[in-house]
């Protein structure tokens, strides 16, 4: 055993996952209730990144963009995922996740607001999902607490919510339990490949180690490399150098006090997700500012606007936390999943606004990629490979990477 800061790290494993959000996490677990051995490698700390700021709305029709091809159906997959997903991870981790399912209801504040429910009505119908029209009053007599001027709206049963917070650390806990390794504020500094360049091993270096020429590094064999450092990810290794994935910066502010409703409500302008605790989730901005993490007055204003008219108890609510998240984005919206051009390294990233939704099914069917080398049907348009500008693996007999 090798050591980074205080944790024993193996001399070998099947893989080693570089990224400790929602998707490294959930594949890394799913790895090794599989029985691989696993690695997960995190510069900063596992359950940190975009994952903590999320709201954990899981709406696999309400939330997807629904021109894109094939992402409404890989949500409902996922979806459909998620119940033994965590009852799995409970059971492993003995921790609850903040799994709900009292389904969203989307208001609207006038016909145009409506018009735009009916379509997404008319989407869940044709999929053969319940959608309920609910009139001003009943909107009322479900949630009292929202605003008199809500003048409709639609509750849609499929969706479900979970707290990203609970679930990363449950799954921390439930991997332990499966046997993977946790490696916080540790780095890849090169990765090695054999002599027909394939993925052979890693070397690591600790965060609380001098950077300098001295510092120790770990070396680490490995069949697989999984990357899935979320919008960092391009950073990670020169054949992921091209992909064209950019951060959306999204500032989210937390409420805590007396929250007046049960349900997820949302508008076309925000969202509120009630927790557990007293807690109101408020969200949330789309802003291509690169990796500006600074929290601004003018959107706390605007989502704290948004959601008053609403929910005017939000008045009264202490602002507990205002927080910036960053979502790996590709141009079309749709994540990577799947092989590189450097054998036995596997991608998966660019999940925008459904990370903690596509979680499941991402950790299922990169495994399955990962075992039979073939691509599911449902996974299929969103390879890697799509890019025109991904580059050719380069075989050398190892790859430095800048710290």
């Amino acid at each position: 055993m090798m050591t980074s800061g205080k944790t024993k790290l193996p001399s070998s494993v099947d893989i080693v996952v570089i990224g400790g959000g929602i998707i490294g996490l959930s594949f890394a677990y799913e790895a090794a209730a599989a029985g691989r051995s696993v690695l997960v490698v995190e510069r900063r700390r596992c359950g940190s990144g975009a994952t903590p700021v999320a709201a954990g709305m899981l709406a696999p029709v309400s939330e997807a963009e629904a021109t894109l091809p094939g992402m409404v159906e890989f949500g409902l997959e996922s979806s459909r995922l998620y119940p033994d997903f965590i009852a799995h991870t409970e059971a492993d981790s003995g921790m609850k996740c903040g799994y709900r399912t009292e389904g969203t209801l989307s208001v609207a504040a006038d016909r145009d607001q409506m018009e735009q429910l009916e379509h997404r009505a008319a989407t869940h119908e044709e999929l053969g999902l319940k959608a309920q029209r609910l009139s001003a009053r009943e909107v009322q007599q479900l949630e009292p607490g929202l605003s008199a001027r809500i003048v409709g709206g639609l509750r849609t049963e499929i969706d479900c919510q979970v707290d990203p917070r609970a679930l990363s650390a449950a799954l921390v806990v439930a991997g332990s339990a499966r046997g993977v390794v946790f490696a916080n504020a540790t780095e890849v500094t090169s990765v090695e490949l054999d002599p027909n360049g394939a993925v052979c091993g890693v070397s690591l270096r600790s965060n609380k180690e001098s950077k300098g020429a001295d510092s120790p590094h770990n070396r680490i064999n490995v069949r697989n490399l999984v990357l899935c450092a979320g919008a960092w990810t391009p950073e990670l290794i020169p054949e992921l150098s091209d992909l064209p994935l950019y951060p959306v910066k999204g500032q989210v502010i937390r409420l805590r006090g007396d929250v007046a409703i049960s349900h997820v409500v949302t508008s076309p302008d925000a969202y509120l997700v009630p927790r557990a605790g007293g807690e109101l989730v408020v969200g949330a901005s789309m802003e291509e500012q690169g990796f500006d993490d600074r929290p601004t007055a003018g959107v706390t204003m605007d989502l704290l606007g948004h959601a008053w008219r609403v929910l005017p108890s939000v008045y009264e609510l202490e602002i507990a936390e205002i927080n910036v998240g960053f979502r790996p984005t590709f141009p079309d919206h749709m994540p990577a999943i799947g092989p590189i051009d450097l054998p036995g390294a596997f991608v998966a990233t660019g999940h925008y606004r459904n990370g903690i939704l596509l979680a499941p099914a991402t950790a299922k069917y990169l495994l399955a990629i990962m075992d039979t080398g073939e691509i599911p049907e449902v996974i299929a348009k969103f390879t890697p490979h799509r890019f025109a500008a991904a580059r050719p693996a380069v075989v050398t007999t190892t790859m430095e990477i800048e710290p």
